[in-house]
């Protein structure tokens, strides 16, 4: 029987560019909760003053939806998102694409050195619902040598009017696993592909990791509470990104 790194080796050989989610997998948990709190911290600042009542019924309702979970409620991708586009219209653009860059360097670090391994040998792409300043803050993280790890990113667009955030593009489809899947087939087309290597932590990925079994590639579920991995290849517990990186140093 094959060891986890073994698993991990020969399927980093067999596929010819990867996909990797960003919410849970790359960030441990939500960016774009996060980035809310960076916001209700700045918004201390008198000139932000107008926005910490938006933030902190924000931080409420993130509250209030956690507390559903513990009864088997969870929101879907477009109330989640629906909810965050609210607190965010009328900030200005470029607080929110400047408090974004701080988030790569947030949180665990070691999704970086196993990213950075795996973009020596295929294209990396960052495939993500989360709002595009966070994909681009990512899709643009470098290596030690200053070598972008991704050779692309896609978020959910916002827009803007005179700079100021006005809403974002995304309806449920967007932000359905059917899209991603429907991303992952544009890409492969597009680019020449065959053989994908998928990396996600649940249903969002759970049709691409599908799909790329049947087409000889690979996937690797991260396991995390309340998620299911089961149509991944490979499912990592704990640390799985200090797995994927050991795995490969050889």
């Amino acid at each position: 029987m094959k060891t986890t790194e073994e698993m991990i080796r020969e399927m980093v050989r067999r596929c010819e560019f990867c996909v990797v989610d960003l919410d849970q997998c790359i960030y441990p948990r939500f960016t774009q909760t996060t980035l809310g709190r960076l916001l209700l911290i700045r918004s201390l600042n008198p000139r932000y003053w107008r926005f910490l009542p938006r933030l902190l019924a924000g931080a409420g309702y993130i509250s209030r939806t956690r507390s559903a979970q513990l009864w088997g409620r969870h929101a879907t991708n477009h109330e989640l998102m629906t909810a965050f586009c609210q607190v965010i219209t009328g900030f200005p653009l470029k607080l929110v694409e400047e408090l974004s860059l701080r988030m790569p360097g947030m949180g665990p670090q070691t999704w970086r050195e196993a990213l950075c391994k795996i973009s020596l040998q295929m294209d990396v792409y960052l495939l993500t619902f989360s709002i595009e300043p966070l994909a681009r803050a990512y899709g643009m993280a470098q290596d030690k040598r200053g070598r972008r790890i991704f050779e692309g990113w896609r978020g959910t667009p916002l827009e803007d009017n005179g700079g100021v955030i006005t809403c974002a593009d995304f309806s449920p489809y967007t932000l359905s696993a059917s899209a991603k899947l429907e991303t992952l087939e544009n890409l492969m087309r597009d680019r020449g592909f065959n053989h994908p290597l998928i990396i996600g932590h649940g249903e969002d990925e759970a049709g691409m990791a599908v799909r790329a079994r049947k087409l000889g590639g690979g996937s690797i579920g991260l396991i995390k509470p309340g998620d299911n991995v089961e149509d991944f290849e490979l499912q990592l517990p704990g640390d799985a990104w200090r797995s994927i990186a050991s795995a490969l140093k050889a």
